[in-house]
């Protein structure tokens, strides 16, 4: 018979365990880090909205749903300094 794994933090394995190890972790991050991975996925959700776009499909209709996620702003100076150093 196998010995029992003793090793591995199973509170992690819940629904609530998993979320709470991921806020930690992002918690944990540099600002600079999180920073990036925002940028990250807007850029990301700007190319799924254009692909969705072009072929057609549908995309945010619901007024509720359009009005969070089309924000539109000026970039700020932290995007000018961050383009310069790329």
């Amino acid at each position: 018979m196998n010995e029992p794994d003793t090793n591995t933090d199973w509170q992690n394995g819940t629904w609530t365990g998993s979320r709470l190890e991921q806020l930690k972790r992002w918690r944990a991050l540099p600002l600079k880090a999180k920073l990036d991975a925002l940028d990250d996925l807007l850029s990301f959700s700007g190319k799924m909205l254009q692909a969705r776009q072009a072929k057609g499909l549908p995309y945010a209709t619901n007024p509720q749903v359009a009005s969070t996620a089309a924000v539109s702003e000026a970039p700020s100076k932290y995007h000018e300094h961050r383009d310069q150093q790329s």
